[in-house]
């Protein structure tokens, strides 16, 4: 289980990292995130994970989390799981942490309240915004593989 909370933390860094290194503007205004909280259960969670991505968060990434809308919590997390991390995180990151238990017309409207507009919102949370995760995949890794090649020739040129 420590390898996966390990693997999930990478993750969310790379995304985070690919977010800063691409737009300066971006990393400078900071970004507000969507999590889907609807297949989280309090047996699939690790505090462990919690407190480091927290820490990931809050201390390291060097981009400003402004807000983070948790849509479709799962009960477990509504009930049981946000008392108590609300207890736990502190003010400052409490009041960038917002969970949104409605349904989709009614969760559209209250992301409106946050300027999420249904044009840039995901497909999942009912928005009109289409998300290929594997496209985006496939993208990153000829970007990548590019800037290896680009940074080995320039070292290759410097010698």
């Amino acid at each position: 289980n420590n390898t996966k909370c390990i693997a999930k933390a990478r993750s969310l860094f790379y995304l985070i990292n690919c977010l800063c290194f691409t737009d300066e503007s971006a990393r400078k205004a900071g970004f507000v995130g969507i999590a889907i909280g609807r297949r989280v259960e309090r047996k699939s969670l690790s505090f462990k994970l919690l407190k480091f991505n927290m820490h990931l968060i809050k201390d390291i990434m060097p981009i400003c989390l402004r807000s983070c809308h948790v849509v479709y919590p799962s009960p477990a997390l509504f009930y049981l799981i946000w008392p108590v991390v609300r207890y736990v995180i502190g003010k400052e990151q409490r009041l960038r942490w917002i969970l949104h238990n409605s349904r989709e017309e009614q969760l559209i409207h209250d992301l409106e309240g946050y300027r999420f507009h249904r044009a840039r919102l995901p497909t999942d949370v009912g928005g009109d915004l289409e998300v290929d995760a594997h496209l985006w995949a496939a993208d990153r890794s000829v970007k990548e593989t590019f800037l290896t090649i680009v940074a080995s020739a320039e070292k290759k040129n410097a010698n």
